[in-house]
């Protein structure tokens, strides 16, 4: 067992002198390919102190990363920012990517609080796990290169002075905590390919004053909008069957939920606590009876049938603006008056 320890510890000592293979200007480099087309990325060096490897360009504010370096006659493409590589580089101000960056590792750019402006590269296809957290300084718009397809852990988490994020439709995830904490965030696109929105991932973005989920969307993770206190009104798409704990939790801003969903998606524990009550909740005319009558949207006081372009009467018949609808609750069912006649909810006339 010692003898096994003491590998193991040959290793971890081995892999932290080797943190760079190594440097050109201001910058470490790790290879990642030996052989053409040669490639390196961005690292760091080995700290003076193991308890803090990441020390080595903590005086740097402006960083240009080139498109390719030469080392030993060998001249290698700049293809990835490694993981950490500027991790809690808090006087870093602003950094210039080549085209060459595909790749962008987790936490690479975590923690740099000083860093303001942002453009991720067109070809980065990766952008890893916190890449860019606790960055409170980055603001303006970021977009999302159209070769990414996940929006990955916590990416984005406490950047406070971010204000719009650009998302094309070729993301089909947003994992949790993406957005967690983005307090000035106003402005968000969810694209249509997402389908389920997860743990806190706007959790405490106070600006945040609307949102549209696309209707591909079938699950509200845990606290997802939780404390988003200026979101005024949600619109929960029709394939929803689960808004889990706490999803819209002290959105004390609130004024409508419009829920398009057929059968009254399954509420968990406490998800519009500190909603108000008596807000407007607008659901499908042919579920009203059920919503009333269902002990989980029970807490909600005022339950009303959507608007009238959304009844079967009007789709199947298509009549002009003018006409009159009125509508009409008996026995559990509701009817639609309509020049003299009853219909029910599917257009049929009774």
């Amino acid at each position: 067992m010692k003898k096994f320890l003491s590998i193991i510890m040959a290793l971890v000592t081995s892999n932290s002198l080797g943190a760079y293979n190594f440097k050109v200007g201001d910058l470490y480099y790790n290879i990642t390919s030996n052989n053409a087309p040669y490639t390196v990325e961005v690292t760091y060096e080995l700290a003076s102190a193991p308890e803090h490897p990441l020390d080595n360009y903590l005086g740097l504010t402006d960083i240009i990363i080139p498109e390719s370096v030469t080392y030993s006659g060998i001249t290698y493409s700049v293809t990835s920012i490694g993981a950490e590589a500027f991790c809690d580089c808090t006087s870093l101000t602003s950094i210039a990517f080549p085209n060459s960056i595909t790749t962008i590792g987790v936490y690479a750019f975590s923690g740099c609080t000083s860093l303001h402006t942002l453009n991720i590269p067109e070809d980065v296809t990766t952008i890893g796990a916190e890449a860019f957290s606790k960055c409170a300084s980055l603001s303006g718009n970021i977009k999302i290169p159209n070769g990414v397809t996940n929006i990955a852990t916590g990416v984005f988490g406490g950047c406070s002075s971010l204000t719009s994020i650009a998302i094309h439709n070729n993301v089909t995830s947003i994992e949790d905590y993406a957005f967690n904490g983005c307090t000035s965030l106003t402005s968000i696109n969810i694209p249509d390919g997402i389908t389920s929105i997860g743990e806190y991932v706007f959790y405490n973005c106070t600006s945040l004053p609307s949102i549209t989920l696309p209707d591909g969307v079938t699950s509200i993770g845990t606290m997802a909008f939780g404390h988003c206190s200026s979101l005024a009104s949600i619109t929960i798409p029709n394939g929803v069957t689960t808004i889990e704990a706490w999803a819209f939790s002290y959105c004390s801003g609130m004024t409508s939920v419009t829920c398009k969903a057929n059968t009254p998606p399954t509420v968990k524990t406490r998800a519009f606590f500190e909603v108000p009550v008596n807000i407007s909740v607008y659901v499908p005319c042919e579920s009203l009876v059920e919503y009333q009558n269902s002990e989980e949207w029970s807490y909600f006081t005022n339950i009303q049938c959507m608007s009238e372009e959304g009844s079967a009467v009007e789709n199947t018949h298509s009549p002009s603006p003018t006409s009159i609808y009125q509508k009409q609750i008996k026995d559990g069912q509701l009817l639609i008056l309509h020049n003299g006649n009853t219909y029910n909810i599917t257009g049929q006339e009774l």
